[in-house]
């Protein structure tokens, strides 16, 4: 439960390397930092201050581009096409 606390505002939100070899470590690896992207989205929805949102926006942003969930997420299509 500790690895799906968001971090602080500065927290940087690569996606772990962790081993993901098959297509289920893949999908449940998706689906964990997609439930991220979703917490931080209803924080910047709950976010009053336009400086705080501007910061959670960003933050939103770096997580639904992070270069090794976008990887991922290719990976599982091929893997689903064959």
């Amino acid at each position: 439960a500790a690895a799906l606390k968001p971090g602080g505002l500065h927290a940087k939100p690569k996606a772990a390397a962790a081993k993901l070899d098959t297509l289920e470590d893949k999908r449940k690896f998706v689906k964990m930092w997609e439930m991220k992207i979703d917490d931080k989205d209803c924080e910047v929805q709950a976010e009053a201050n336009k400086k705080a949102k501007k910061d959670l926006e960003t933050a939103l942003k770096k997580l639904q581009t992070d270069e090794t969930y976008v990887k991922v997420k290719e990976e599982i299509k091929d893997m689903e096409l064959q």
